[in-house]
């Protein structure tokens, strides 16, 4: 699976049965996972770009809080500068290089127990911004994402197949440091999906540690991070 893309397998246009959107539901946190979230600028403090630096380790659990027994879970490794590193998921691992500051490339390992098969994905950053964020990812499959920034306040992300046709856009909107809001846009603009996030918890050193989010269908979760520091 192509980061670049973030594979539309996430993204649902009709509606399902109660079995499927449970499963829908728990999906899209698997995709909100693998965003890579950073909101970097000269302009503002910069602890409120790099809000995961002096983390060295985070346990990530998500409950589906109508139904506790649906529950994901992901640990996610970070460098001294708190940018990811590794992100261990049940199905996945995905890999995150840098070139001092710079993100590079991403590698994925697919796992799939059933098949018992494993499929490895690289994906190439052709172009960084001053501060190292990605602009423009080129996936295994030659899909592209395109990003935009607005200081750390904003992150526009712009999904595109190999053709250069439009899949859809994802953006990403923070608050002190903190995500508030995440906005999936379809294609041809028609449809919004919106995930609010609040209710945040903080520990002794300020991390947040627990988080509630809340999809436009109205599905509630309770997200919670365990953390190790440098």
């Amino acid at each position: 699976m192509s980061i670049a893309a973030k594979r539309v397998y996430c993204i649902y246009t009709e509606r399902y049965s109660q079995l499927e959107k449970k499963e829908k539901t728990m999906k899209l946190y698997y995709f909100l996972l693998i965003i890579f979230l950073s909101c970097n600028s000269k302009a503002q403090n910069k602890s409120n770009c790099f809000t995961d630096k002096g983390i060295k380790t985070a346990m990530i659990e998500a409950t589906l809080l109508r139904d506790k027994m649906q529950t994901v879970s992901a640990t996610i490794h970070f460098n001294k500068l708190g940018m990811p590193i590794i992100r261990d998921h049940i199905e996945r691992k995905i890999e995150l290089n840098y070139d001092s500051t710079n993100l590079t490339r991403t590698i994925i390992h697919n796992y799939k127990e059933i098949e018992n098969l494993s499929t490895i994905d690289t994906n190439v950053v052709t172009k960084n911004d001053e501060l190292g964020r990605p602009l423009k990812i080129i996936g295994t499959d030659g899909r592209t994402t395109e990003y935009n920034y607005q200081n750390c306040n904003e992150q526009l992300e712009i999904y595109k197949e190999s053709n250069g046709k439009l899949i859809h856009k994802f953006k990403s909107i923070f608050k002190d440091g903190l995500l508030v809001e995440t906005i999936w846009i379809q294609s041809d603009n028609t449809q919004e999906r919106k995930t609010k996030y609040f209710d945040y918890k903080f520990d002794n050193f300020g991390y947040w540690i627990e988080r509630k989010y809340q999809y436009s269908d109205g599905e509630l979760i309770l997200e919670s991070r365990k953390l190790e520091y440098y």
